[in-house]
């Protein structure tokens, strides 16, 4: 079952059911646009504020062109610095809030 979530803000994540690859996984669909925007500028703060905890990476690329792969690499790349940016924020905000 999916369902397709839009949050007030406008971020458009389709979750899915979860899933068993030799356990229990919940994961989401969302675009590569919005998840470095809501990363970089905290925009919706819906994925980013997940993504303070620990994550992986699963990839999914099947028979792909070569030409293809670099694009998704490319992508891959501005989402894992996007990412660090979004941490970092995390540890700055909380210093600051906490002292």
């Amino acid at each position: 079952v999916d369902i397709n979530i839009t949050s007030d803000d406008g971020i458009d994540v389709t979750k899915q059911h979860p899933t068993t690859i030799q356990r229990e996984i919940k994961y989401g669909i969302v675009s590569t646009d919005d998840l470095i925007e809501d990363l970089m500028c905290w925009k919706y703060l819906y994925l980013a504020g997940r993504m303070h905890k620990p994550t992986v990476e699963i990839d999914l690329i099947i028979n792909a062109e070569h030409e293809e792969q670099s694009i998704v690499v490319n992508r891959r790349d501005e989402i894992a610095e996007a990412q660090q940016q979004n941490l970092l924020a995390a540890v700055s905000a909380s210093i600051l809030i906490h002292g």
